[in-house]
């Protein structure tokens, strides 16, 4: 996704289920987060998750993720869930997401 597709798809909302944004450099992942909840109005909360395949602290399953997707939001309209270092996961374990 080039810049210019992000910021058309931030004003209008992000209308889409998903979306896949990558990046080699950290700050504009992380900024790109920051966008994100600044325009959904998201705060720290239940509707928002952050995990981190690459994390040696915390270990999170494919199927406690697609358990987390298929959560119906808690007193919001949609589930932000964002995906760190996703090429670490197991691939065959990665269509379940799709």
């Amino acid at each position: 996704m080039s810049f210019k597709d992000f910021y058309q798809e931030l004003t209008r909302g992000f209308p889409s289920n998903l979306y896949l944004i990558s990046s080699f450099q950290d700050f504009i992942l992380y900024e790109t987060q920051n966008f994100i909840r600044e325009k959904l109005k998201i705060e720290q909360s239940f509707n928002f998750s952050q995990y981190d395949f690459d994390s040696i602290d915390e270990k999170i399953s494919i199927s406690d993720i697609v358990d987390i997707l298929n959560t119906f939001p808690f007193l919001s309209t949609r589930r932000i869930v964002f995906l760190k270092n996703i090429q670490k996961a197991p691939k065959k374990e990665l269509k379940n997401i799709e």
